[in-house]
Order: structure tokens, then C-alpha cells, then sequence
């Protein structure tokens, strides 16, 4: 409302460059109120008082108790850290991950936790952010246990498709092509910043994980992670988080370089429809490329998006599987669609692989860390179209039953 607005600073001459979207009136370029992504939101969200830390914990336990009634055992957490401050009620920023902490030396985590950590302001890492961070923390990707490890560093490189903010290499409907959320007054120099930022990040043995939704924008992080492997290889498995418009040419790079991507099919089936309003529509029914990454040999992970979306795997199943709008019903690319079982290796034996921990989680098989969820109906044998119909019964993380509906 206005009086939020007031509050936070915000006036019609409120430019954001870090990929959010102050939406304001056509006529007098007065805000309307409608604020897209967190780096918009977080303008306001930075006036709100923040949860105390045991409203964090409990936050944390409520959220374990719902993930584990969704079949749930394993998660990551796409960015805790200084550059979380201020946003989601404090729900992103560090003293979260020692709340996690406090509950796994409590033996209190009944979701296995991978954290990626999150420096510089959200949505708008510079260089200088992760210089000055990284030689002060003392370890490395890795770092921890098969309950809570710290697995890398969070780094978002653009914006999202329906906001005009993914840079493009064919312009929106508007004339945007976006652009990279780094420093930098040209597309060159911030293709320098990012350049620096994974070559720094990917030296010191950090994995890292990088937002990037546009075709150029996953061109440009693809060149940089390879550039690092090249001039320092080791088993980094970076990826690319979304990869929403990946090109056929850059899928056939990746493969030899061990680098991933994780998809959100569900996304492209709330989406889809609105898209094709925006941009070019080969290119909307070719997101999320699943079978061409699958067949190329790619690792690739899928994910439900939560908050964005709600963390119900099955649903992000359904939709890679059928590729139907949830709007319109109409398909979209459906040479894209994948199998079940596809499918459920990308919540699982995939899954595991970004996690480095492929030998130990992912599968059923004696050796193997206990986790694993029991359906009411066969996910296999059942119609894709009723896979939400299906019910978890039961939820085991570590041969423990931490969910039971029988």
C-alpha cells in the first residue's frame, strides 16, 4: 500500500538494477504497489522487524514436519547468509544456518539439509562481495555431514522470464532483452564481474550454484564455469539453477564438464501460457528442455521452486511428464516430456549427484543411508494424469520414521 511505499523509499524515480521490477502506472509513473521479485520485495521486507531466532527455529521445524509429510528427506537451501539479511522475515540470512545448526546437535533435523550460502545483497552479487567473504570463512564445499553440510555458494545471474528480466538473445515483446544483475554499466563489463566472481568462487573450492533463466544469460555462465575447469580442474560440479532457455549447442558443452542443471517443470506449466505473450513461442514450448538434456547425457536435477511453489514433489513429477498448462490445458513442447521413473531420477539418484553424496543417498541399496518415502498408489503403473492423486503414507530418513499416516 502507499503507506509501505512511503515507509521504504519508494517513488517513482525507484530504479532497481538487480533484476526486480517496481511496477508503475503508465500515465503518471506514480508506483502502483505491485512489486516483482525479491529484489523489489526487499525494499519493503527491510522495513518489517525481523523473526526473533526461535521464531526461526520453529519456522524451521514447521517447515520439516509439512516436507516430511510430502515424502520429503533430503533439501537444499538456495541461499543463507549475509545477502539474505532483511529478506523473508529473516528467514534467508545467517542466523538461520546456525539455528540449523542448534537442531542437528539436537538431532532434530528430520530433513537431511544442503546449504548454499548467499553473500553481497540479494539478487546482486558483485566481486567485491565475494572477496571480501570467502578467505574469512575457513572451509570449503563440503563442509559438514550427510545431515547438514555447507555445499556452496548461491549466485543469481538474471532475472525471470515473466518479469522481462532473463536476458535473452531475442528481445521480449516490449524490446527488453534483460540483463545480468552484476555491476557493470555495459553487458561486457558485467560478463567481467561474473566472469571473476565463479573464477574466485570456483579457486577456493566452492561449488556454486548460479541462477540463470535466459539463453544468454546460461551461455555466459556455462563459459565462465568452463574457463574455470580449464585452468583449474577439479570435481566443482557447478550448475546452473533453472536453465529455463538452455540452447541445444550450449546442452552439448556441458556434458563433457560435468556441470548440471536443475529444472522446476511445474514452473513451466504455470507459466507457459503468459509467456507466449511475451516472447517467442518456440522458444516457451521448448522450456525446460528435459528429454534433450536426459538423451544429451546431461545430470540434471529437478526441484519444486518452494516458496515459489508449493514443495510437493509429485506435482513437479506430473508436469514433466505430461508438459500440460495448468491454465490453458494446451501442451507445450510435448517432444520434451520424460517417463515416470525419468523423472523420479531427477528427484533422486540426480539429486544426490549435486549433492556429491551419490554413494551414500538416491537409491534403495544395502550401503545406502535409509531414506526413502511409501505411496498409497504405484507411481508407475498409475495414469500421470492422477499422480497428485497419490498419497505418502510414510516417510523414513535414516531408518527412522519421521512421518506415518498407515
Amino acid at each position: 500500500n502507499s503507506k509501505a511505499l512511503e515507509l521504504s523509499g519508494i517513488t517513482k524515480d525507484t530504479i532497481l538494477h538487480s533484476g526486480g521490477v517496481i511496477e508503475k502506472d503508465a500515465n503518471s509513473g506514480e508506483p502502483t504497489g505491485l512489486l516483482i521479485e525479491l529484489p523489489a520485495m526487499g525494499l519493503v521486507m527491510q522495513k518489517i522487524p525481523p523473526w526473533d531466532r526461535e521464531q526461526k527455529r520453529q519456522a524451521i521445524l514447521s517447515a520439516m514436519k509439512e516436507l516430511n509429510a510430502l515424502g520429503v528427506t533430503s533439501i537444499t537451501e538456495p541461499g543463507l547468509g549475509p545477502g539474505g539479511k532483511g529478506y523473508q522475515g529473516g528467514l534467508l540470512d545467517s542466523e538461520c544456518i546456525s539455528a540449523y545448526n542448534d537442531l542437528h546437535n539436537e538431532n532434530q533435523l528430520t530433513t537431511r539439509v544442503n546449504i548454499l550460502l548467499l553473500f553481497g545483497e540479494y539478487g546482486a552479487l558483485s566481486f567485491e562481495d565475494i572477496e571480501k567473504s570467502i578467505p574469512f570463512i575457513g572451509f570449503h564445499s563440503g563442509f559438514g555431514n550427510e545431515w547438514l553440510k555447507l555445499g556452496g555458494i548461491k549466485v543469481f545471474g538474471d532475472g525471470i522470464p515473466p518479469a522481462r528480466t532473463a536476458w535473452m538473445n531475442k528481445p521480449y515483446s516490449g524490446g527488453e532483452y534483460g540483463s545480468l544483475v552484476f555491476p557493470g554499466k555495459t553487458d561486457e563489463e558485467r560478463c567481467r564481474e561474473l566472469y571473476k566472481i565463479i573464477s574466485y568462487a570456483h579457486k577456493h573450492r566452492f561449488q556454486i550454484g548460479i541462477h540463470s533463466c535466459g539463453d544468454r544469460t546460461i551461455d555466459a555462465c556455462v563459459d565462465a564455469f568452463i574457463r574455470a575447469l580449464k585452468k583449474d580442474p577439479w570435481d566443482a560440479r557447478h550448475y546452473i539453477i533453472h536453465g529455463d532457455f538452455i540452447s541445444d549447442e550450449t546442452i552439448e558443452r556441458i556434458v563433457g564438464n560435468s556441470i548440471g542443471v536443475n529444472i522446476q517443470p511445474e514452473v513451466h506449466t504455470v507459466i507457459s501460457d503468459s509467456l507466449q505473450e511475451i516472447m517467442d513461442k518456440k522458444l516457451v514450448s521448448r522450456q525446460f528442455p528435459a528429454r534433450k538434456m536426459i538423451d544429451a547425457g546431461v545430470h540434471v536435477a529437478a526441484s519444486t521452486d518452494a516458496p515459489c511453489m508449493y514443495p510437493d514433489w509429485k506435482d513437479t513429477i506430473q508436469s514433466a511428464v505430461l508438459r500440460k498448462s495448468k491454465n490453458s490445458g494446451k501442451v507445450f513442447g510435448p517432444e520434451q516430456r520424460i517417463s515416470v521413473s525419468e523423472a523420479i531420477r531427477m528427484f533422486t539418484i540426480e539429486a544426490a549427484w549435486f549433492d556429491n553424496l551419490e554413494n551414500q543417498k538416491g537409491s534403495i541399496e544395502s550401503g545406502k543411508l535409509a531414506d526413502m518415502c511409501i505411496l498409497d498408489k504405484d507411481i508407475l503403473d498409475i495414469d500421470p494424469n492422477r499422480i497428485l492423486e497419490i498419497k505418502n503414507i510414510m516417510t523414513i530418513v535414516g531408518g527412522k520414521i519421521v512421518f506415518d499416516d498407515f
